[in-house]
């Protein structure tokens, strides 16, 4: 095969679209130093990539979980994160209320005061 076209890898992905995206895929894999499943010769990595896919010299399963993987941006918590936060929201409440409680605190302690004074007033009076 002189010349790879799209026309030639059609029949192992039929869809255009995943095709690019997936002899890219390749063309990185190769870039990155994985080693070429047909003869390099004098091309460069886009068209290894293609021709290893026209050849089916590479497992397109494989190579499709890893163009998903790249694409994958979510990763799933473990289990073990969700317990610790349900920690910190606990931990959290419990602070919250203690100053709550410490606010509510003052402002009675602040009352016990305006009431004393008001007493000194009614002895004074008084007196």
């Amino acid at each position: 095969m002189a010349r790879v076209t799209v026309e030639d890898c059609i029949t192992q992905i039929p869809n255009r679209f995943k095709l690019v995206i997936m002899a890219g895929q390749r063309a990185r894999e190769l870039s990155s130093g994985a080693k070429p499943t047909i003869s390099k010769g004098n091309d460069k990595n886009p068209v290894v990539a293609l021709r290893e896919i026209a050849a089916g010299s590479i497992s397109l399963d494989e190579l499709e979980e890893k163009v998903v993987h790249n694409f994958q941006y979510y990763i799933p918590a473990e289990d073990t994160d969700e317990d610790v936060e349900d920690d910190t929201d606990e931990a959290l409440w419990s602070l919250q209320m203690a100053e709550l409680e410490r606010g509510i605190d003052s402002l009675e302690d602040e009352d016990d005061d305006d009431d004393s004074t008001e007493d000194l007033a009614d002895l004074e009076e008084e007196a």
